[in-house]
């Protein structure tokens, strides 16, 4: 998986790229710097390693209370762009 905004030419090479868009879906939802949680979610669905509600739960469990709603949304949003949708 690779940010189309920040990996403009992903490298060649005997693997799967994915160009998604990241740094926009963030940008959508107010805050360029859930980028990383958005691309962990569409690892996520991408790849099956755990479902979203698990890794949710788990870093809902990290963070201050009150902050815990950006989270969910990035991660959801990141689900989508992993599902293809």
């Amino acid at each position: 998986l690779a940010d189309v905004i920040r990996v403009p030419a992903p490298p060649d090479g005997p693997y799967d790229v994915r160009p998604l868009a990241f740094a926009n879906t963030a940008r959508a939802l107010g805050n360029e710097r859930l980028a990383p949680l958005v691309a962990l979610g569409a690892l996520v669905v991408a790849t099956g390693v755990t479902t979203l509600q698990a890794l949710e739960q788990t870093l809902q469990e990290m963070v201050p209370a009150g902050q815990g709603a950006p989270i969910a949304a990035a991660l959801k949003a990141g689900g989508k762009l992993g599902a293809g949708k």
